[in-house]
C-alpha cells in the first residue's frame, strides 16, 4: 500500500485519495501525522477507516483530548470519528517496513508542541520534519495549545541534526520545495543563536525590549528573517522558561 505524511486541512481527503490513485496503483494504506493540528490531521477522517494512523504518543494524547482549540483538531476526532484515532504511537523512535519501504520516525523532544515526529525515508535518503523547520525563519511555536516549548525547541533540533544520517533533501512543512540537509542545520544554528542570545540578555539582567533591541543577525545566517515581532515572541518565551 501507500504510505503518506499528513492529510492537510479537512475537506482535501477525497483529492488526496485521487492524487494518490493518478501516480501508483495501490491504496492508501498508511498515514503519519507529524503533528496534531488541523492542518496536518484534517483529512484523516475522510480516509478509510482501515488506515493505519501513526504518530507519536503525546500526538495521540493530544487528538484524543476532551476539549482543545482548534488548531488542535481534537473535535475532529469525536463520537463515530473516534474510529480515526491513531492505534499505532510510538515514544523515542520507530521504524515501519523495510528493505527500500523502510520509513523511521523519531521523537526527540518539545518544539512546534509536545509529539512532534522526524520521518525518514531511508532508501530515498529524504527527510519529513512536520513543523520542525521553518525555512530562512523564526518558528510558530504551540505553547498554548500543542504544550510546544521555544526553549527545547532549540535543543531538540540539536538532538534531530546529531541523531539522523544519511539524508540529503529535507521536507518542511510548509514550504513547496524541498531543500539540502545543510539548511536543516543552518536553520537549527539560527535558531539557537536566538535562544542563546535571550539566555544571556536574561542571565544579565537585561529586559526582553533590551535583549529584542540589540538582537542581529549573524552575518553567516544573513540569509534569515528575523521581524522584530518573532524575535521578540521567542525571546519572551526563552526568558519565561516556557
Amino acid at each position: 500500500g501507500v504510505a503518506l505524511v499528513d492529510t492537510k486541512i479537512n475537506g482535501y481527503g477525497q483529492d488526496i485519495i485521487r492524487h494518490v490513485a493518478g501516480i501508483a496503483d495501490k491504496p492508501i494504506t498508511t498515514v503519519i501525522n507529524t503533528h496534531t493540528h488541523f492542518d496536518h490531521s484534517g483529512g484523516n477522517i475522510e480516509l478509510p477507516d482501515t488506515v493505519d494512523f501513526v504518530v507519536h504518543e503525546n500526538t495521540r494524547a493530544q487528538m484524543a483530548r476532551d476539549t482543545c482549540e482548534p488548531v488542535t483538531n481534537c473535535d475532529a476526532f469525536k463520537g463515530e470519528n473516534a474510529k480515526y484515532l491513531p492505534q499505532t504511537t510510538y515514544s523515542d523512535r520507530m521504524s515501519l517496513f523495510a528493505g527500500p519501504d523502510q520509513i523511521d520516525l523519531y521523537h526527540f523532544g518539545r518544539g512546534h508542541t509536545d509529539g512532534d515526529t522526524f520521518i525518514v525515508f531511508t532508501a530515498a535518503r529524504t527527510m519529513h520534519t512536520g513543523d520542525m523547520f521553518q525555512r530562512k525563519g523564526l518558528p510558530f511555536i504551540d505553547v498554548a495549545n500543542g504544550n510546544g516549548s521555544a526553549t527545547e525547541f532549540g535543543s531538540t533540533l540539536l538532538k534531530a541534526v546529531a541523531g539522523i544520517a544519511d539524508v540529503d533533501t529535507v521536507i518542511p512543512g510548509h514550504n513547496p520545495t524541498p531543500v539540502t540537509w545543510a539548511e536543516f542545520v543552518d536553520f537549527s544554528g539560527f535558531y539557537n543563536d536566538v535562544v542563546s542570545k535571550a539566555r544571556n540578555g536574561k542571565a544579565a539582567g537585561r529586559s526582553v525590549d533590551d535583549a529584542v533591541a540589540a538582537y542581529r543577525v549573524p552575518d553567516e545566517y544573513s540569509d534569515f528573517s528575523a521581524p522584530e515581532q518573532s524575535v521578540r515572541t521567542t525571546m519572551q518565551y526563552v526568558y519565561d522558561g516556557r
